[in-house]
């Protein structure tokens, strides 16, 4: 017992003696609480008083600042703009610093020997590692350099207002909560370097909708995956075999899961709170799914559509950016043939994508890649030698044109279902059965686009698929035509002298024509591409084409008004309407 009392009553002299020395050295300057230990002074909390920038003193206390501790800046009742390190500090103590700090940006002295900082972004001297992106960051984006290969503790944690993270190839550990409580980030990309992550990393992020976990990884850490509410779908291409509670838990938004084939076990729990679940596609084989194990209570799971034989690591390959309804993607790898209702990565935008561009060394295009891309009107191929194969672009009903530069050509029907009338535009003739499929030749040079054939489109499709092109090749002056048919839309000419308008009857036969605008000073010639840019954002309503052609030796304006012309649009809508109406009723009369 004697024994027991002197050790606790050493301990408690201990104890004293150590709070004694604490609070004996520490003092306060200004807005800064330091401590003073052999000669360097020690931050150990900052209470700013107004949203103003801070800069760290070099000296507190006649001592140099070598280090900041504890959590600084979490008592702040302001969100401070800047906090500067002067070149004398050296060292964080702790990792929880600025974990929850309400700070915007952080600046170095370039002087600095331990840490350096981008964008407001803190690194270590090297930029090897990534130690922290404020939580109120100013930043919408953030690329993060390609010399980093860590990112550090709580780096993005309680994130308020980065949207996306573009991590870089080389990066292989993201650490302990790297992201926890992210609030704000909606996208991650994940280089396919990554090998480790720590307890926690993306654990709460509330606003992510999709996750993708590269093939290095080796393990799933404790609370890798958890309570993120909002990610729709969850892509692991690591070779794990279990999918544990404890990693994963509380997806409650979890639509689509994508699982290796070397998956063999469930674990009690893991997506009990997983309503939301549609589809798991399984890289393995339809044995290999029938030999998982799935513990209780995960009923979300089994009764998920399975697809078996997935191509993950095909689609992974691939790249995939959509941006305001146009979406693009690139690549090596085929687009392989599958069944119709297959799931493909771009099924998401099938609704919304108005405009889809094929780039890269894609070999080829396979049936029912993009079937029933409801909104889809122009698509555009811009990678050399791909074959489009047959019901490649199946039930595509708004689909009008189609723009193939430098490919090596397409199956004789890739469009069953289409629109009832799509002009396919390449550099070299096509063989095409379907009477609804034109292709038209065309050619660019010095400013002048050239349509060999006939173009025969409403005059809206015309000036969309004329700012198609301009994306593509570049300023446009004037356009060639062998034969121009617009249909279902009227088009006048004006009388130079008289003014009288007068319908221009007939086809454009070898026309050559160039856009004008009408202004208070008389006609102003412009490019194609400002007129389809003025049309597609309402700032032009009015404008002529000056046209010359075998008909009209002449030159003839031609006035089109698109604001008298939208009645004919919804002509036009309704015409298609009724198409669609009749073609459901010969599909469900047998």
């Amino acid at each position: 017992m004697k024994k027991l009392r002197l050790i606790l009553s050493l301990a408690a002299a201990l104890a004293l003696s150590i709070l004694f020395a604490v609070f004996a050295f520490a003092d306060t300057q200004g807005i800064y609480t330091y401590t003073v230990t052999n000669g360097e002074a020690a931050i150990t909390a900052i209470s700013p008083t107004e949203a103003a920038p801070i800069l760290i003193p070099e000296t507190l206390g006649g001592a140099p600042v070598t280090s900041i501790s504890g959590n600084a800046l979490d008592a702040s009742a302001v969100i401070v703009p800047e906090l500067h390190f002067p070149a004398s500090l050296t060292a964080i103590s702790t990792r929880r610093v600025f974990m929850n700090a309400r700070l915007a940006a952080i600046t170095v002295d370039e002087a600095n020997p331990a840490f350096s900082a981008e964008n407001g972004v803190l690194y270590n001297k090297d930029r090897t590692t990534l130690l922290d992106c404020p939580q109120y960051t100013s930043l919408d984006s953030l690329t993060v350099p390609e010399t980093v290969t860590a990112i550090g503790y709580g780096a993005f944690a309680n994130q308020k207002n980065l949207k996306r993270v573009v991590l870089p190839e080389g990066l292989t550990t993201i650490g302990e909560q790297a992201f926890i409580f992210n609030g704000s980030t909606e996208e991650l990309v994940m280089p396919d370097s990554v090998t480790t992550l720590r307890d926690n990393c993306f654990a709460y992020m509330s606003a992510l909708r999709s996750l993708t976990l590269p093939a290095g990884i080796t393990r799933l850490p404790g609370g890798c995956i958890t309570d993120c509410t909002a990610l729709e779908k969850l892509e692991i291409l690591a070779p794990i075999d279990t999918l544990e509670y404890g990693p994963i838990d509380n997806l409650t938004a979890l639509k689509t899961l994508i699982l290796p084939g070397s998956v063999t076990t469930v674990t009690a729990n893991t997506f009990r709170n997983s309503a939301a679940l549609e589809r798991i596609l399984f890289a393995g084989s339809v044995d290999d799914w029938n030999a998982v194990t799935v513990e209780s209570d995960n009923t979300p799971f089994l009764i998920a559509a399975v697809q078996t034989d997935y191509p993950a690591e095909t689609y992974h390959a691939l790249t995939i950016r959509e941006n305001a309804g146009v979406l693009e993607i690139s690549g090596e790898e085929a687009l392989p043939d599958t069944d119709r209702y297959d799931y493909h990565p771009w099924d998401d935008y099938a609704g919304t994508t108005h405009t889809l561009v094929i780039s890269g060394g894609i070999p080829s295009i396979g049936g029912n890649v993009f079937a029933d891309f409801s909104a889809l009107s122009d698509v555009i191929v811009r990678a050399p030698s791909v074959w489009i194969s047959d019901a490649a672009f199946t039930d595509c009903m708004a689909l009008s044109s189609v723009f193939l530069f430098g490919a090596t050509g397409c199956a004789a029907d890739p469009f069953p279902g289409c629109g009832t009338w799509i002009n396919v535009f390449s550099e070299s003739p096509l063989s095409l059965s379907s009477p609804d499929l034109h292709n038209v030749t065309v050619s660019y040079a010095d400013g002048t686009l050239t349509y060999a054939g006939l173009v025969r489109q409403d005059a809206y499709d015309f000036f969309d698929a004329i700012s198609v092109f301009a994306s593509v090749y570049g300023e446009i002056d004037r356009l060639r035509v062998e034969r121009l048919q617009f249909d279902g839309f009227s088009v006048f000419a004006t009388d130079p002298e008289s003014g009288e308008r007068r319908p221009v009857t007939g086809d454009l036969e070898n026309a050559e024509l160039t856009a004008w605008l009408k202004n208070d000073t008389g006609y102003a010639s412009v490019t194609f591409n400002a007129l389809t840019a003025g049309i597609s954002d309402g700032s032009i309503t009015d404008f002529y084409l000056s046209f010359r052609d075998e008909t009209h030796p002449e030159e003839t304006k031609t006035e089109f008004n698109i604001v008298e012309r939208i009645g004919e649009f919804f002509q036009k809508l309704l015409r298609a309407i009724i198409t669609l109406l009749n073609r459901l009723l010969r599909f469900f009369g047998g």
